[in-house]
């Protein structure tokens, strides 16, 4: 269900909640865009991640494009960047959602301020290879698979405003999705990335 905006404090409290739910945390770098000035400072910064989270990390894949960046190649592409920089513009990370991890996610005050170069950007939370709530931070795009209706009015409660006034599973197929997969090591990853809701909801 598509996040409207979030109150004041609900930030804490969805990380709070989250880390009890979900395994994995996502997040993604991209360099296009920046200058060397800022690019260095995201290299920097990402760096110092790598050391603090060190304990949990599970893996890093590079790409091309990335969910809602897929038509980079075509409309964005720099042409002084060389091919294998272009191939390597995107960096997903995956960490174990550990105490340490929520530390440093709860070192950030707000859920669209995960933005490129001071942090990573998307932060996205996974339970066994699904994932349950996903940002494109840039946008301020944030979805959540809520699993019933009392995990609906739970996540009111604290706080999460939604686009939609009352719950509705994904199985009423009111929505227009995009669904994606991948692999990190032996482990699949999927998720579905909501790309509009349908006028006519019946």
């Amino acid at each position: 269900m598509i996040v409207k905006f979030l109150l004041k404090d609900t930030y804490e409290k969805l990380i709070e909640y989250y880390s009890k739910k979900c395994d994995v945390i996502m997040f993604v770098t991209k360099t296009d865009g920046f200058n060397d000035e800022l690019k260095n400072q995201l290299m920097d910064n990402i760096t110092e991640v790598e050391k603090k989270l060190k304990a949990s990390f599970i893996k890093k894949i590079n790409r091309s494009n990335w969910v809602f960046h897929e038509s980079k190649m075509e409309l964005f592409h720099e042409p002084e960047m060389t091919l294998e920089e272009f191939q390597k513009q995107f960096t997903i990370y995956f960490y174990k959602f550990t105490e340490e991890v929520k530390e440093y996610l709860l070192s950030n005050l707000k859920i669209f301020t995960w933005l490129n170069p001071r942090y990573p950007e998307d932060v996205s939370f996974f339970r066994k290879g699904e994932c349950l709530f996903y940002t494109i931070t840039h946008e301020e795009i944030c979805d959540i698979v809520v699993e019933n209706k009392e995990e609906f009015e739970y996540l009111k409660s604290i706080g999460v405003k939604f686009l939609e006034k009352e719950y509705a599973s994904l199985d009423k197929k009111i929505y227009i999705m995009k669904k994606y997969s991948f692999r990190v090591k032996s482990e699949a990853f999927s998720f579905a990335i909501i790309i509009n809701i349908r006028k006519n909801k019946n």
